[in-house]
């Protein structure tokens, strides 16, 4: 009778052990998850406005508005702008 409740004290503070341990993890996974959606929408904006700057210096009239051809004519000159569309597989045949 000694020996199974000391078997059974024992079990229990090892399982007590063992989720303690789970739920640090746990909650040091949902932080990491967390950190990762920051960076990416941190990323998201970085994108944003490098592309805006892409794009006002391939708009040639200042009109804020692209046209075609100033697409076009930025693919063939601006080299940010030819890194980005070689990223996303787009050529000038698309």
């Amino acid at each position: 009778i000694f020996v199974g409740s000391q078997l059974t004290i024992v079990f229990g503070v090892v399982n007590l052990i063992v989720a303690v341990v789970v739920d640090t993890f746990a909650e040091a996974r949902e932080n990491d998850v967390q950190n990762l959606a920051e960076e990416m929408e941190a990323e998201i904006q970085q994108d944003s406005k490098t592309l805006a700057k892409v794009f006002e210096r391939i708009d040639k009239d200042g009109s804020g508005q692209l046209t075609l051809e100033d697409l076009i004519e930025g693919a063939r000159t601006d080299t940010a702008f030819q890194s980005r569309l070689r990223v996303m597989d787009i050529d000038e045949n698309d």
